[in-house]
């Protein structure tokens, strides 16, 4: 379930990934609103709320802060990204 969530995100907002993707010079842009999260599908969100994989797949900081938590509890190390077929991990100073 959740991987389709995340295909239907993909695809429901593939050009405004990409011109976001397209037009960012650098990580500090903050500009970019109204992203909303394949996870709990929150909307209006800024991209500064979101946080990324190494692969740049993004997730808002609520979700993925319950997901590092969640798995730091059952013990788990390595946090994989949640994107479907992704297998990167959040960097350890997302983790932090």
């Amino acid at each position: 379930m959740l991987h389709r969530i995340f295909q239907m995100f993909y695809v429901e907002n593939y050009e405004m990934i990409k011109r976001t993707i397209e037009t960012a010079e650098d990580d500090s842009i903050t500009e970019v609103e109204n992203i909303e999260c394949p996870i709990c599908c929150e909307d209006n969100l800024k991209l500064e709320d979101m946080i990324r994989c190494d692969n740049d797949h993004m997730h808002c900081r609520d979700c993925t802060r319950k997901y590092i938590e969640s798995a730091i509890g059952e013990g788990k190390i390595n946090f994989v990204c949640f994107e479907v077929g992704c297998e990167a991990e959040f960097s350890m100073e997302i983790v932090k």
